[in-house]
């Protein structure tokens, strides 16, 4: 049975560059992630969770040997000569050299263990400065990270289902024209929405829900729109949400193009001089009747002229 660990100080070895010379490559691996994730795996099975958790105790074990932030410098004194561009990340081997450097010796089977616990993005590379930090705490791999661990495979491939299936379904959707719309085009589609909004039927008006809105959003051509999109669209159009009154068909094409590109909505008009939030006018015009339709004009102030944004 191979020799999980060697707690000697290893100072002296420090001064020796014969043993600093780094003998292996730098630059990473020669393998995809699946032929990573396969070595790894046989591996983990072949050294078991217990066997990754003594090479972790012993490591700890290894550090206290004197004190605990005197074995942290001399770990770090093991590694940095093999970290040429102070990345922090290592690969198998130089993992194994520089644990060996600080006298820890690991066969090649307990290192790729080791990495396919922690390696989670299958790159070849480990932290091996965040691996120091955990083990100097005492944080040994748990049985949920192993489990993780050997299951990264099969996370893998369903995620690629999963992109296979989103790529078909835009290919599909970009053959039928997409949500790519014209100005006028989108104009004229939140113009349905907003009709639809305000109708009044024969029990008067009142707020629709978000999944009504939801059912008009899509019937418009705005197939992508989400349950939240359609909540935020009820909250700006509901005149009990605003001290503005109810929004014109204009502030809400510009709330809704400013919303896409992930910005805040803003009130974009100009006011003309001497009109007031609170001239009588608008405090009038903000009254409506629900056994009527409501006017797309409603709360604009007299000679009041509106411009979206873009023509600013």
């Amino acid at each position: 049975m191979a020799m999980l660990g060697d707690v000697r100080h290893t100072q002296q070895d420090y001064q020796n560059p014969n043993m600093l010379r780094l003998q292996v490559p730098t630059n990473g691996v020669n393998m995809d992630a699946n032929e990573l994730d396969r070595e790894y795996k046989y591996n983990m099975n072949k050294v078991g969770l217990s066997g990754v958790s003594t090479m972790e105790t012993m490591a700890k074990a290894k550090l206290e040997q004197k004190t605990l932030q005197a074995g942290l410098a001399c770990m770090r004194r093991a590694f940095e000569p093999y970290d040429h561009e102070s990345t922090g990340q290592c690969t198998p081997e130089v993992m194994r050299k520089a644990l060996e450097v600080f006298g820890l010796q690991f066969t090649e089977d307990q290192v790729l263990a080791l990495f396919g616990c922690y390696d989670k993005g299958r790159t070849g590379l480990m932290n091996w400065h965040k691996w120091m930090q955990s083990v100097s705490a005492g944080k040994n791999i748990t049985r949920k990270a192993w489990d993780a661990s050997l299951e990264w495979a099969d996370r893998e491939a369903k995620w690629a289902q999963l992109e296979e299936k989103w790529e078909r379904q835009m290919d599909q959707y970009d053959d039928c024209g997409g949500e790519e719309m014209s100005g006028s085009q989108a104009r004229a589609a939140l113009s349905k929405v907003y009709d639809r909004f305000f109708q009044v039927d024969a029990c008067g008006w009142s707020v629709p829900s978000p999944k009504q809105v939801l059912q008009w959003m899509h019937a418009a051509g705005f197939t992508s729109t989400t349950v939240e999109q359609a909540r935020r669209v009820v909250y700006q159009l509901d005149p009990c949400d605003r001290e503005e009154g109810v929004m014109s068909l204009d502030e809400f094409v510009a709330w809704w193009d400013l919303s896409q590109q992930g910005t805040t909505a803003v009130l974009v008009s100009k006011e003309p001089e001497g009109w007031s939030p609170n001239a009588p006018d608008l405090q009038n015009n903000n009254r409506f009747s629900q056994n009527a339709k409501l006017s797309p004009t409603q709360n604009v102030a007299p000679n009041k002229e509106y411009k979206p944004y873009w023509a600013l």
